[in-house]
């Protein structure tokens, strides 16, 4: 495994301390409410429906005055609380109408609450779902919302970036250094290569000047023995 350079160890520190630093920014904008709400399924008993939905205090204040706003398909025969300390007061509509308006004095940090709604389902209109039947929930001039709230948001994108970041760093050198070597591996290939090139060329060299060396000793000798027959031959 590859060590890691002091590069790459400071870009790791500097995206951890930039994420920490994300997350105390985070932690100063949650200190308010946000309220998060989400429709329920329906539930059908005899000739009515019942609804939920679902509100939770998500910030780290009081969610005061929360006001909510329904509409249906058909006439709204109930509606109720979850919890008794939370009770829905009805300002415009209600009973006997499709449509209902009202509010809840206050939701606690972390508090979660069900507004259920029940439905005249005489007709047998209303189905498994009721999607976007509510149609807004405010708090303390706020708005209420779907989506989680954005200091959360926040911190699991700073996250997924901090994940990417070492990851692309880590990769990135883990392949340059896989890059090196295999180029440091070629680089040994090619001096070996010359190296036995230089061996096989002084051997052939050594073997030439051996079989020079022969042939002239050769030469010698048969010049010698020439000579030894001439002196011979012009003695008788």
């Amino acid at each position: 495994m590859p060590t890691l350079s002091k590069k790459t160890v400071l870009t790791v520190v500097i995206s951890t301390v930039l994420v920490a630093i994300l997350c105390v920014v985070a932690y100063v904008i949650s200190r308010r409410p946000y309220v998060q709400y989400e429709e329920g399924a329906v539930y059908k008993s005899g000739n009515v429906s019942i609804v939920s939905l679902r509100l939770e205090n998500k910030g780290s204040f009081n969610a005061e005055q929360v006001f909510v706003e329904v509409i249906f398909p058909e006439p709204i025969t109930d509606i109720v609380t979850s919890d008794s300390l939370s009770s829905f007061t009805t300002t415009s509509g209600g009973k006997g109408l499709k449509i209902a308006g009202g509010s809840l004095s206050r939701i606690t940090p972390s508090q979660v609450v069900f507004i259920y709604f029940t439905i005249d389902n005489s007709t047998g209109r209303i189905g498994q779902a009721l999607p976007g039947f509510v149609k807004q929930v405010t708090f303390n001039n706020g708005k209420a919302s779907t989506e989680p709230p954005p200091w959360v948001r926040l911190l699991v994108n700073s996250a997924g970036v901090l994940v990417g970041l070492i990851f692309a760093t880590l990769t990135y050198r883990y392949i340059d250094q896989s890059a090196r070597l295999k180029h440091m591996a070629y680089m040994s290939s090619q001096i070996l290569e010359m190296a036995e090139k230089m061996q096989l060329d002084q051997q052939l060299g050594n073997n030439k000047e051996k079989t020079e060396h022969e042939q002239k000793a050769i030469s010698n000798r048969t010049k010698n023995k020439k000579r030894k027959k001439q002196r011979k031959h012009q003695s008788q």
